[in-house]
Formats: C-alpha cells, structure tokens, sequence
C-alpha cells in the first residue's frame, strides 16, 4: 500500500490511528551498512534548506567505516517517495542512528504532540520507520484506553523519567495489544498513537518524517532546532518547551510572519542561542 492510499483509508476511518507500509530498501543494502560502536546521533534535516541531502551523507559517513553512498541513495529516496505521497514539495526529517544501548530498557510510552494539547489538528500524520534494529513499539488500544494513558501520562511526566516510565509501562501492559513495527514504514495520526522507542539490542537506524507546505515545514523547523539550542544551553524541558514558543513568535513579529524571506540570518540567529542571547531577547 503507498502512502497516498494510506493517507486517504485514515482520513475516511475515524477508528484506524495506524498502518504500516513497506519500505522496499533492499536487505542486503541494510545488513551490509555496519554502524560504528559508541554511536549516538540524533539530527534534523529540512528539505526546504540546500545541501539537505549532503547534510545526510555527512552523517552517515560519520558512523560507519563502510561505503556510505548505497545507505544514503536508499534514504533519499525513500524521503523523496514519502513527501510525494503526501503531494508536497517539502518534508522535515529527523534521523537517529544508535548503537546497542539501553536507554529504552524501560519503555518510554508517549503519544506525539501531547505537548500541544489541543492545537494539533486530529488528521496530522506522521510517518516512521526503523530501516536497521528493532522496530518502534506499538500500543493498539481502544479509543477509551487511550485517553486514559492520556490523563496519566500528563500525571505522571514530571515527576522524573523512570517513574513515568514506569508506572506508564505497568499501564501498558494490563490494558492493550503490543506490536512491533520492525523494518515497515508507519504512518499514524498525531495525538492518537501510544508507542515508544524499542529496548536497542542491536544497531538501529530511525528516521520519522512530516510533510506539509514549505512553509510550515521550515516553521517546525526552526522550532525544533530552537528547543535543541535551549536544552544544550541547560534549560530544562519545560522552560524550553515555553521559551521555544516566544522565540517563534519573535521571530514571526520581526520577519512579518514571512520566515522564508531571510532564512540564512534566522538560521545564524538560531546557532547563537544561548542563556545571554535570551535574556536580552526580555522576553
């Protein structure tokens, strides 16, 4: 099933939150791409900047002591196909490559935009997929099920990491179905899936891409790549979280809500973040 076809079957069923789609990257390309030990690289490409398909090269090459290219060709394409079913131009990608860890020894159950509340329109989509290790963790649940994990999940968030992860895990397991992606491609609608990362026992690549106008592709953009400047300059998550919102709007009201008119000094301006840099902002 392609991803148009996909994209039509969630809009016309309120009941179907997910479906699963081949990726058709060959095996051999995969199991030959062997991923340095020691690695831990989480980056956000956007098609709307040039060299975005350089920036993916770069990285590979970082990680691995084999031939990057045939990796590299297969991503591309496989983010040129997705973009192209939702029928945009653009598309904002965020690529994880990750030896064997245990970070998600203990699940880390959530649901994507929860940090939204009620601004995210319910027919969002998102599409994922682990093209190397073990698949993204699926939750299939009732519809009442899941606005309960909802009210514990915004319970239990700030009380410290393994708490929440926890607790939200007994949850889980006493209240659905538990799927594994594996090497498929999943497209879900935001706000209405419960899933998490697996326990990464082996090398693992993940890649999660949205696709929308150019636009409001480089608007998520640059908030994204906001929060990651204010969490490496030591504000925590709910101060980022807040302060990713006013920076927005500060740069909305500086640029008369045309982002795309002066990408170059926005993009400077978003590498110069810091404690100093916002505390002058006075916002």
């Amino acid at each position: 099933m392609d991803i148009a076809t996909s994209l039509q079957i969630l809009k016309d069923n309120e009941d179907v939150k997910y479906i699963l789609i081949d990726t058709n990257i060959k095996k051999d390309i995969v199991n030959d791409f062997i991923i340095k030990e020691g690695t831990d690289v989480d980056f956000i490409v956007c098609t709307v900047i040039s060299g975005w398909k350089q920036e993916i090269l770069k990285v590979l090459t970082r990680v691995t002591d084999v031939d990057p290219k045939p990796m590299c060709d297969s991503i591309i394409e496989l983010i040129d196909n997705v973009i192209g079913g939702y029928n945009f131009k653009h598309g904002l990608i965020k690529i994880r490559i990750t030896s064997p860890n245990d970070k998600f020894k203990i699940p880390r159950y959530h649901y994507d935009g929860s940090e939204l509340g009620n601004k995210v329109n319910l027919l969002d989509t998102k599409y994922i997929v682990t093209i190397k290790g073990p698949g993204t963790i699926i939750f299939n649940c009732t519809s009442q099920v899941f606005e309960e994990f909802k009210q514990y999940f915004l319970t239990f968030e700030r009380k410290g990491i393994p708490e929440t992860r926890i607790k939200l895990e007994e949850f889980i397991k006493d209240n659905g179905e538990l799927l594994s992606s594996n090497n498929k491609g999943c497209i879900f609608k935001v706000n209405e899936l419960i899933h998490s990362e697996p326990n990464i026992t082996e090398p693992r690549i993940f890649l999660s891409i949205n696709s929308e106008s150019e636009q409001k592709i480089f608007n998520r953009y640059i908030k994204d790549r906001v929060l990651v400047k204010l969490l490496q300059s030591n504000y925590n998550i709910d101060e980022s979280r807040k302060l990713t919102g006013k920076i927005f709007k500060y740069l909305l009201n500086k640029y008369n809500y045309k982002l795309d008119i002066d990408k170059e000094n926005i993009l400077k301006f978003i590498n110069s973040i810091n404690k100093e840099v916002v505390r002058k902002l006075s916002l």
